[in-house]
């Protein structure tokens, strides 16, 4: 999580930013007796945060590596067509 250098890591970062929009956005809603209304907007809400964070650290830099994958094959295919 943390790099030799003791910065903090891209996971580290990405995880504590959507951990600290849950911790900001649930509590104050969930103690209101007056938002009652609000708490299904408001666990829909830290729910998708914590979606969009694991999508953040899994999908996107997974699809990176595919289309890498896939322009490493073109530039192969495309050599080996020339000779």
């Amino acid at each position: 999580v943390l790099n030799p250098d003791n910065e903090a890591g891209r996971l580290t970062i990405i995880t504590r930013l959507g951990m600290n929009k849950v911790e900001k956005v649930l509590p104050p809603l969930l103690r209101e007796r007056q938002a009652r209304f609000l708490i299904p907007m408001a666990i829909s809400l830290g729910y998708g945060i914590l979606f969009a964070t694991g999508i953040t650290l899994i999908l996107v830099p997974s699809l990176y590596l595919i289309i890498d994958d896939i322009q490493r094959a073109f530039r192969r295919f495309a050599a080996f067509m020339k000779g």
